[in-house]
């Protein structure tokens, strides 16, 4: 499993609080929690053309950082799904449209009107503005919203955006445990384990140069310290490793062996 960013993250918490007995679709769920006004994206599918047009507020469509921004996180955003397909931590069941154009907007919560002549919404304030393939225009001629076309991403983005998803446990579980897998965990306890080897391997090897005839059975209190010094500079953090070697530094205490 790979590792996520703080985007892709926020994704997987959205993901994983959809119910598995919901029929809404994945489309609604990024309309009212990604495509969102505060962000300012409009995401528009043409069906019969096969176009995909990225709607970024005027300002920002200008800057042409910002346009390579929204471009990047957006496939960002399709790449992740298709990941989680493929690694069947999401399951799909693929929906025909029902339209000929699909609007992925929170803003367009007021209605939209569309025709094959006009595509028209209400805005909050009252006031309509009409959508063409270039532009969103306000009904006093003000230009909102400029689009960008990635005709090329159309299929990639049908598949994976629309339709009904289904989160399995496997990704509640990921998000639930910050984003650490089963198998990050099994790799994490291998190589706590290994660490706890290292140890032992250390312990032996200070035994192995003490000569019990020197000093009657027991560890002198200068090579226990060169035992400490050199379990510190391997500088472990791992907490399992850390009580592995506490416990095996109290048996010794039991039998003995080191200097109280």
């Amino acid at each position: 499993m790979r590792a996520f960013n703080q985007r892709e993250q926020d994704i997987l918490k959205l993901i994983s609080e959809i119910e598995i007995d919901t029929r809404d679709s994945f489309k609604k769920l990024l309309q009212d929690k990604y495509f969102t006004k505060d962000k300012g994206i409009i995401l528009i599918l043409n069906h019969i053309t096969k176009d995909v047009l990225l709607f970024l507020k005027t300002e920002d469509f200008e800057d042409m950082a910002k346009r390579t921004k929204a471009i990047g996180e957006l496939w960002e955003l399709v790449s992740l799904i298709s990941y989680l397909i493929e690694v069947r931590y999401l399951s799909r069941l693929t929906i025909q449209p029902k339209s000929y154009i699909d609007f992925m907007y929170e803003g367009f919560g007021k209605g939209i009107t569309s025709t094959p002549e006009k595509i028209s919404f209400i805005e909050s304030d009252g006031t309509t503005s009409e959508i063409e393939p270039d532009k969103i225009t306000k009904s006093d001629g003000t230009i909102t919203f400029q689009s960008i076309s990635l005709k090329e991403l159309y299929e990639t983005i049908q598949e994976n955006i629309f339709g009904i998803v289904y989160p399995t446990e496997d990704i509640k579980s990921l998000v639930a445990n910050k984003f650490i897998s089963q198998d990050d965990k099994k790799h994490k306890q291998n190589i706590s384990i290994g660490w706890t080897g290292i140890m032992i391997a250390i312990v032996l090897g200070i035994f192995g140069n003490w000569n019990p005839f020197d000093n009657q059975g027991k560890l002198e209190k200068q090579q226990f310290e060169q035992l400490l010094r050199k379990v510190d500079s391997i500088n472990i953090t791992n907490k399992e490793s850390s009580e592995a070697f506490e416990k095996i530094y109290k048996e010794l205490i039991k039998s003995d062996t080191l200097p109280r």
